[in-house]
């Protein structure tokens, strides 16, 4: 029976209940995939030998060999360990396919990830297995070492402890050794350990990983772990960095470093498109991306003119925070309204930053329609839920994002013509981590309430929602007696 998904606030892997490596007695077997390329048959003996060196029980351990269409087709070098090898064709850059064929022919639940020309310290399996023992929600990832191994025999790895072996070879450190030298403090209150993920040396449950939807494709190399670690955040997995599974790249940083430096520049862009990340986004006004930032829900349930709508949507669309999504979300008197339909079709069907969905009604169409804006914008960082019968003026969007500071959720009563509508911003990875637990929203993080005036927001005279105007003539005043002070001192 598979562990249940982890229930701690943020990204505090602390709080799970974890036995110490040198306590950790496994119960469940592994599967060790390891995509291949035209790998020497040394080099790839070597990472088996580090293997067969594992103080980890040999009979709940299976390494999966998958071959991307090498010529002549791999071999496996001879080894006691349970290896299978699986086949697929060459078509371009295929480390993606290779880790997702690896996954489908793995015959265990718990499934590591390692290069075909890395090697691995006896515990490596153990330090990162004893986490998936505990949930089942978890992403592990280690660092990994350059060591030049020119000379190093497979015996002289099978007979030592590997890192007696490799301590006078020279050595590289990793680009991510800061990052696994912060203190763990930061580490559970960090939102980029997927930046560090290194396709070499991470491991999750095979369920998981089909949640998030595995390996994505990528026709260059570089970039396509970080891209599925980045999924399995926004997912809510708990991001554990294990800095005892420790790997060793079988060559120096410096070789193919101009290689993997025109892969990152030619990658910058996509990764933009695709992670909305600061980290890997630029916060830029005016730019728009395949993957938002920010998904505004707005909940046209009730019978609501569709001027209106429109009217709210431009207002949204207009706001500080360009990087978002709006998702107009039609009830059944709606969704089954021609005019209204097509009052909005026409509105926004050539606007790519505007959907409109069908939603509650089972005439409304297709399970697309029926989808929720978590599925539909499933790795987008905030999604926000606006009532369209609120009125308000400026930057609502903006000032959510800020007053939602560190925060899992916000939600605010703002006034309507007819009363009281509620707003919410909730991260998406802890609706992710809600949904899939049952656990409410506190159960991951601080939840919070504001009022009107806190976001800036007040009752207009009619009963509306505004936001409160400058007062430009005590601007224009001060100005001028700024200005008046700088000229008596010239």
């Amino acid at each position: 029976m598979p562990p249940a998904p982890a229930q701690v606030p943020y990204n505090d892997w602390r709080r799970l209940p974890v036995a110490a490596l040198a306590a950790f007695v496994p119960t469940e077997a592994v599967s060790v995939v390891i995509p291949c390329y035209q790998v020497p048959a040394a080099i790839l003996a070597k990472t088996l030998a580090s293997l067969e060196r594992q103080r980890f029980p040999r009979h709940l351990l299976e390494v999966v060999l998958v071959d991307d269409g090498s010529e002549p087709p791999l071999q496996a070098p001879p080894s006691p360990l349970d290896v299978k090898v699986v086949r697929q064709e060459r078509c371009g850059y295929g480390t993606w396919r290779a880790r997702n064929n690896g996954v489908d022919a793995a015959a265990h639940d718990i499934v590591l990830f390692l290069d075909a020309d890395e090697l691995v310290e006896e515990e490596w399996i153990s330090a990162h297995a004893r986490w998936h023992e505990a949930a089942a929600d978890i992403l592990t990832a280690g660092p990994r070492w350059h060591v030049a191994t020119e000379g190093l025999g497979v015996e002289a790895i099978r007979r030592g402890n590997l890192r007696s072996v490799l301590a006078d070879l020279p050595t590289d450190p990793p680009w991510s050794r800061d990052y696994y030298a912060r203190p763990d403090e930061q580490l559970t209150k960090a939102d980029d350990l997927f930046h560090v993920v290194a396709g070499g040396n991470f491991g999750m449950r095979k369920a998981f990983y089909r949640e998030v939807g595995g390996n994505a494709p990528f026709r260059h190399w570089g970039a396509e772990d970080i891209e599925l670690a980045f999924r399995a955040y926004a997912y809510g997995a708990l991001m554990v960095p294990v800095r005892e599974a420790m790997v060793w790249h079988q060559g120096r940083w410096a070789e193919g470093r101009e290689e993997r430096h025109r892969a990152s520049l030619i990658l910058d862009g996509e990764m933009a498109h695709l992670i909305p990340h600061p980290r890997c986004r630029p916060v830029r006004p005016g730019r728009t991306y395949r993957v938002p930032r920010h998904v505004v829900a707005v909940d046209a349930s009730e019978r609501i003119a569709p001027q209106s709508v429109v009217a709210l949507v431009e207002r949204l669309l207009a706001d500080r925070i360009h990087d978002l999504a709006v998702r107009v979300e039609l009830g059944p008197a709606q969704s089954r309204s021609e005019f209204a339909r097509e009052y909005l079709r026409y509105h926004f069907d050539d606007e790519p930053r505007v959907v409109v969905r069908c939603v509650g009604d089972a005439d409304g169409g297709g399970a697309k329609e029926g989808r929720s804006a978590l599925d539909e914008f499933p790795i987008a960082a905030f999604h926000i839920r606006f009532p369209a019968t609120a009125t308000y003026r400026g930057h609502l969007v903006a000032r959510l994002v800020t007053k939602l500071g560190s925060a899992v959720h916000l939600s605010c009563a703002l006034p309507t013509h007819g009363g009281e509508a509620v707003v919410s911003i909730t991260r998406t990875w802890a609706s992710h981590r809600a949904h899939r637990t049952h656990a409410p929203l506190e159960t991951f993080g601080d939840v919070k309430t504001a009022t009107p005036s806190a976001l800036g927001v007040t009752a207009a005279a009619k009963g509306g929602a505004t936001m409160p105007q400058p007062n430009h003539r005590r601007w224009i005043g001060a100005v001028r007696k700024r200005l008046a002070a700088l000229m008596g001192r010239a």
